[in-house]
């Protein structure tokens, strides 16, 4: 019966199914994403930033980002999130 339908407003977020759960968790870190980008022009400092929203987002202690070269180490880690510093 409709009538018996909890309207969406009065649900809370912990409620929704997880895949919408899910879907708003990854749109408010690209919104969070968008804010910090849009006054930062330092590749180092954009880097930073998307491994902190990325690391908070999932949930992490660290996150990082690194390049990869073919011709020397397997990796180079550049930028690292660690929880325990911010």
């Amino acid at each position: 019966m409709a009538s018996d339908r909890v309207p969406p407003a009065a649900t809370s977020p912990s409620s929704a199914p997880r895949s919408e759960r899910t879907l708003a968790a990854r749109l408010a870190a690209l919104l969070e994403l968008n804010d910090r980008f849009r006054d930062l022009e330092d590749p180092a400092e954009i880097a930073y930033a998307a491994a902190e929203v990325l690391g908070r987002s999932l949930n992490v202690s660290r996150a990082g980002y690194g390049t990869i070269d073919p011709k020397s180490t397997p990796h180079a880690r550049h930028f690292e999130y660690s929880a325990s510093r911010s």
